[in-house]
C-alpha cells in the first residue's frame, strides 16, 4: 500500500494545532504594533537627547567673556502673552529680565518652575521681571495657560511667536537667560538652573 505524503489532502495533518487556533502572531496586527513601538523610542530618544544637550542638571552654563552685566546686546523681540498682553525686550529696559525658555512636555522644565517660583518671591517685580517663553512651536497658548495653573506660577508667559528660542541659541531645554537693566545679555544657561544660582546672578545686576 502506498503511503500517503505528509503535505497531500487528507493526509490527516492540519496547519492548526489540536485547539483550532492558529498559531504565532498574525501579521496584520503585528505591523501596526511594530509603528508605535518605532515612534515611541523615536520620541523618548529625541527627547533625552535633547535633555542630554541641555546639560542635564545645568553646570556652569554659558557665561559671557565680558562677565557679568557687561555683555553683547540681547536679541530683542516682540511677543503677546497668554493673556492677551503685548511683551518686548524694549518696554523692559530698566528691569532685570529672566527669560526661560520652555516647553511644556520637558520634565527639566517642570522642575525649572518651583525654582523659577522662589526667585519671584525674592525680588519685586519693578526689578526683576520673569517671562517664560514656550519655545515649542506645535504647542498652544492654552496648554501654556494650564501648564501655568498647574505650578502656580505668577509672572507672565508668551508663546514664542517670534524666534525667541533661536535668537538666543536655545538648542536645549530649558534655557534661561539673564537680561540686565541696559538692555546686555548678561548669562545664559542651557540646563535647568536651582534658585540660588539665578540670584547670585541677580544680586549684582541690581547693585551695578
Amino acid at each position: 500500500m502506498a503511503r500517503r505524503s505528509p503535505t497531500s489532502p487528507g493526509s490527516g495533518r492540519s496547519r492548526r494545532r489540536g485547539n483550532g487556533r492558529r498559531t504565532g502572531v498574525d501579521p496584520d496586527r503585528l505591523t501596526p504594533l511594530l509603528v508605535v513601538v518605532a515612534i515611541a523610542l523615536v520620541a523618548a530618544v529625541v527627547v533625552y537627547g535633547l535633555y542630554l544637550r541641555g546639560g542635564g542638571d545645568g553646570g556652569e552654563g554659558d557665561q559671557l567673556p565680558d562677565g557679568t552685566g557687561t555683555g553683547e546686546a540681547a536679541p530683542t523681540f516682540s511677543l503677546t502673552d497668554i493673556d492677551g498682553n503685548p511683551v518686548s525686550l524694549g518696554s523692559l529696559r530698566g528691569k532685570v529680565v529672566v527669560l526661560d525658555l520652555f516647553a511644556t512636555w520637558c520634565g527639566p522644565c517642570q522642575s525649572q518652575m518651583a525654582e523659577l517660583s522662589e526667585v519671584r518671591a525674592r525680588y519685586s517685580a519693578s526689578d526683576v521681571v520673569i517671562l517664560s517663553i514656550d519655545v515649542d512651536t506645535r504647542e498652544t497658548a492654552s496648554q501654556a495657560r494650564e501648564f501655568k495653573a498647574d505650578y502656580g506660577a505668577t509672572w507672565a508667559f508668551a508663546m514664542d511667536t517670534d524666534g525667541v528660542g533661536d535668537k538666543y541659541g536655545a538648542t536645549a531645554i530649558p534655557t534661561l537667560a539673564i537680561v540686565d537693566r541696559a538692555g546686555k545679555l548678561a548669562y545664559r544657561n542651557q540646563g535647568l538652573e536651582d534658585a540660588d544660582a539665578l540670584i547670585a546672578r541677580i544680586d549684582p545686576l541690581l547693585a551695578a
